[in-house]
């Protein structure tokens, strides 16, 4: 089987069947195949599939070819990824050396990101790296500090509220998105900064996105509360927050703003539509049942359906019994078939988990040829597959490094607009 889809990589008519039969298989005996892909006279689509193919092999000979690739700055994120994730020890070697070796600037940041990523997702840990975070914390470059403020505060060498007093805000974004990895304890950190810049008439957009995952976690302390009228606010002003700020305003789900409730469930937004389901698990209100039984009957998004049946799953109430037998027999999405299905055994979803999982998103952003002068700073919105939007603000240099995501994510992306 091997040879026949090697046989197809070879030729250009049937190059992009084999790519996907490859996809399938990922045999090892296609390492040779895929690098003379890379090297021969493809379309750019191509040469980066097959070097994606190479990263996801995690073998010592993929890892091998792999390596020639961080020169290459069109493939170089990609083996970066494709070495953090390899369980061999060749590439926490092949790492090491990188990194040893890299040039100041965008290659070492490259090499950076890539040891910082192979530790947390529990691969072994490579060598010299913690020295070199500590370079770069000291260094002249924000671009640099900020890589170091993320992996010091993910890997536990620099506390979040230590980095997040930073005057730099491109630093403390970084630290403030590695909340994301370290889970509950460390989002509920970040409240106290959201809370008083909910005292702000005009937030700064990024600012305010980079801190939204604080509404992730409900309020313990008076302190940590952010108001009832501003979740409400920015539910429904269509920014990055939105999403977030609709989750917890139904969760709280008091009479006052039932009404506002239920227009932002019925809104023009899937991803807000989704996350007030998703809240209204939560809610101390018996009807909040029924009016995720009303939202069900008319949803045509699927993603929302989900986040209705997961919603369902959590709520005590008898009615919910009808909406998901309906969605168990008829819905048209299999994953809300079983969803519904799993629910009515008794499962009960779990809902807006973080972290989710050890897997990363890796985004590099690059300008479109627009000037925008050079902030390359942006915020950014995941959509993970079990609907829980992810908000984060990239580094400097236009990456984005996001924790707290499972291997089985399917994930989209929506950036804020640059003013």
């Amino acid at each position: 089987a091997a040879k026949a889809v090697a046989d197809m990589l070879g030729r250009a008519k049937t190059r992009g069947v084999g790519l996907r039969l490859a996809a399938l298989s990922l045999s090892p005996a296609l390492v040779p195949t895929l690098q003379a892909v890379i090297e021969a006279k493809v379309t750019p689509a191509e040469r980066a599939r097959a070097a994606s193919l190479l990263a996801q092999m995690g073998t010592d000979e993929a890892v091998s070819a792999l390596v020639p690739l961080l020169g290459r700055p069109e493939l170089a994120t990609v083996a970066a990824l494709g070495l953090a994730k390899s369980p061999s020890g060749v590439a926490a070697s092949a790492l090491a050396r990188g990194l040893a070796d890299s040039q100041p600037g965008a290659p070492r940041r490259l090499m950076m990101r890539a040891a910082i990523l192979r530790e947390l997702v529990g691969n072994s840990p490579v060598s010299g790296l913690r020295r070199m975070l500590g370079d770069a914390a000291s260094s002249e470059s924000v671009e640099d500090r900020a890589v170091a403020a993320f992996g010091q505060v993910a890997l536990g060498a620099r506390s979040l509220a230590g980095v997040a007093t930073s005057e730099s805000p491109e630093v403390r974004a970084a630290a403030r998105r590695a909340a994301l990895v370290l889970g509950a304890a460390a989002l509920r950190e970040l409240r106290p900064a959201l809370v008083a810049l909910s005292g702000s008439a005009a937030p700064a957009p990024l600012e305010q996105t980079e801190l939204a995952a604080a509404l992730l976690v409900g309020a313990e302390q008076p302190g940590e509360r952010v108001a009832t009228s501003v979740l409400a606010r920015w539910a429904e002003e269509g920014s990055l927050i939105s999403p977030l700020a609709a989750y917890r305003l139904a969760a709280l789900d008091s009479a006052p703003y039932r009404s506002r409730l239920r227009a932002l469930l019925s809104g023009t937004d899937p991803a807000v539509r989704a996350h007030v389901a998703l809240g209204l698990a939560h809610s101390p209100e018996p009807d909040a049942t029924a009016l995720l039984a009303e939202r069900y009957r008319f949803e045509t998004e699927p993603s929302v359906r989900a986040a209705v049946v997961r919603a369902l799953s959590r709520r005590p109430e008898r009615l919910r019994e009808h909406t998901l037998a309906l969605a168990e027999m008829l819905d048209p999405d299999a994953t809300v078939r079983a969803l519904a299905r799993s629910a009515r055994a008794g499962r009960k979803h779990p809902i807006a988990q973080v972290p989710a999982g050890r897997d990363f998103a890796w985004v590099t952003l690059r300008p479109n040829g627009v000037d925008h002068g050079s902030e390359r700073r942006r915020g950014a919105l995941l959509l993970r597959s079990d609907g829980l939007a992810l908000p984060a603000v990239s580094d400097p240099d236009g990456v984005l490094l996001v924790g707290g995501l499972s291997s089985t994510d399917a994930l989209q992306l929506r950036l804020q607009p640059v003013d």
